[in-house]
């Protein structure tokens, strides 16, 4: 894909996926050497029929709000900077696994996370969060996030969440 044309990268997605609509951020480029660009896109909707929008650029304290940029703050833990840059709270959703049982028989019930490799984790550090069960109910919680270099073999990125005044079964 990295030598298709623009053009076809779109009828790509139109034929193989069923693309009726597309949206762009202002400064999208695609395509071979990045040749498609938001004003091509919008022409080409045009001309096939389809729908188009283009996001405007939008700035925050004169930086421009973007993926990459509020990817860059969660990874250096700036959370609280992302969650303006987001627009709402950074959220990080997992499963929970049974861990070692360390937290529950030494210090206090942990939920333990199962993080796709795809997902962005904020920088190793130690949060005040809020966790929300399915049922909607929320809970004040510590999170750590990092390695356990005394407990495991030091390289696992691990998310711990203690639940403060939780009493109950998270597994799964």
């Amino acid at each position: 894909m990295m030598t298709m044309r623009w053009e076809d990268y779109i009828r790509m997605l139109i034929r193989d996926y069923g693309a009726v609509h597309f949206v762009a951020g202002h400064d999208h480029h695609f395509g071979h050497k990045n040749e498609g660009n938001p004003e091509l896109l919008q022409a080409k909707c045009r001309e096939l029929g389809l729908g188009c929008d283009i996001i405007p650029k939008v700035e925050i304290e004169g930086i421009t709000v973007s993926s990459t940029y509020i990817r860059r703050l969660v990874e250096l833990g700036q959370i609280s900077r992302a969650n303006r840059f987001l627009g709402h709270p950074h959220t990080l959703t997992g499963t929970v696994r049974h861990g070692r049982g360390i937290g529950s028989s030494q210090l206090f019930p942990t939920a333990n996370l199962v993080i796709p490799p795809h997902v962005l984790v904020p920088s190793h550090g130690v949060y005040a969060t809020r966790a929300t069960l399915e049922d909607g109910s929320c809970y004040a919680a510590v999170t750590n996030v990092g390695t356990r270099p005394t407990v495991q073999n030091g390289s696992d990125i691990t998310v711990e969440a203690c639940l403060l005044d939780f009493q109950g079964d998270l597994y799964g």
